[in-house]
């Protein structure tokens, strides 16, 4: 299950990386993305749609691994396992 704080830290940290890096955020999209069609959705990057997925994805990430200490990450990602 999700950690409140593990997310809102983590998103205070991709927002400070982004501004580092000098990443623009991508354009706003409008449309109602549960109903739209693929041709608007398959450009468009996706949340994992399992907890099994997430766990996965941030196992094999970088940028988690370079923000939590790894005994934080360890435990969490086996406590979600």
């Amino acid at each position: 299950c999700a950690n409140p704080y593990l997310a809102c830290g983590m998103l205070i940290y991709a927002g400070l990386s982004g501004l580092e890096r000098g990443l623009k955020a991508p354009e706003p999209v409008s449309t109602n993305l549960s109903t739209a069609g693929e041709d608007i959705t398959k450009n468009l990057k996706k949340l994992p749609m399992t907890l099994e997925d997430a766990v996965s994805v941030t196992g094999k990430g970088s940028f988690v691994k370079e923000y939590l200490p790894a005994e934080v990450l360890t435990s969490y990602l086996d406590l979600n396992r």
